[in-house]
């Protein structure tokens, strides 16, 4: 065999290990993109479907019921789903309820009440360390039970503070949002909140913002502690309308509060 021979032969070996490498890296590379797409999906996509009655009788069992769903696939696994609710008159004191997992996406619980008026529910879920709560409301009529002061024995007492969602953080605990009112599409925007812990900055804490846009996706945003007790992070809205923000705070003790708040989103 001549060296020109041998020389071709080479470089035809070449460049077939040459596009076979290129091949392979082509391929591992799409399945890390549609694996990070896979998971970012997942988030995005995590709906609540809150069932609830419009209306009931005092001393009616009231059956809740949320059905929670990924790229509409069942989640039986939710880190948690509770439901809180409190009567819109009493917005001080809230009443949290665990939920059974019937293991196929679907969780429930039961709510008697015993007063008349109209009540709030969340509904709290957190899957794929996302956290979302859908809210209603139902309408109960008649007289008030005898019973109302053994449940209000069981509400958790809250204070009152400038929350648009009727939620209200414990006592000890203090939200401040740095309200912003209205915020410019596609430009950098600011979301900070101060938080303290009987009237001491809370420091080391999970500060979390979800956004809520106009088409209901959500977008979990973690933020940096700039200095003692205060949490901040940047944001570019890339659609308009309003948008539901929900500051979510806790720590390694069990701390675990929220708070709404929403920003229009304008050109």
């Amino acid at each position: 065999m001549t060296n020109e021979e041998y020389g071709g032969k080479s470089m035809k070996r070449f460049k077939f290990v040459l596009v076979v490498i290129i091949a392979i890296m082509a391929l591992t590379a799409c399945g890390s993109d549609n694996k990070k797409d896979t998971e970012e999906k997942t988030l995005e996509d995590l709906k609540v479907e809150f069932n609830l009655l419009q209306t009931a009788e005092v001393g009616q069992t009231v059956p809740l019921e949320a059905n929670v769903t990924s790229n509409g696939d069942p989640i039986t696994d939710a880190e948690e789903m509770t439901f809180e609710y409190w009567n819109v008159n009493d917005e001080e004191n809230t009443t949290n309820v665990e939920s059974t997992n019937q293991e196929d996406g679907t969780y429930t619980a039961e709510v008697i009440f015993n007063e008349p008026g109209t009540y709030e529910i969340y509904a709290h879920t957190t899957a794929g360390g996302l956290h979302t709560m859908p809210k209603k409301s139902i309408t109960i009529t008649g007289e008030k039970s005898a019973h109302s002061e053994d449940e209000a024995a069981h509400d958790h007492s809250h204070e009152a503070t400038n929350s648009e969602d009727g939620h209200t953080p414990s006592a000890d605990v203090s939200i401040q949002f740095d309200k912003i009112n209205e915020a410019k599409l596609k430009e950098e925007t600011s979301l900070t909140v101060d938080v303290e812990l009987g009237n001491e900055p809370l420091t080391d804490a999970t500060v979390l913002f979800e956004l809520i846009d106009p088409d209901e996706n959500h977008e979990l945003l973690e933020t940096d502690q700039v200095q003692e007790g205060t949490y901040s992070t940047q944001h570019t809205f890339q659609s308009n309308g309003n948008y539901q923000v929900i500051i979510h705070i806790s720590n390694d003790e069990g701390l675990h509060e929220h708070e709404e708040h929403q920003i229009t989103v304008t050109k």
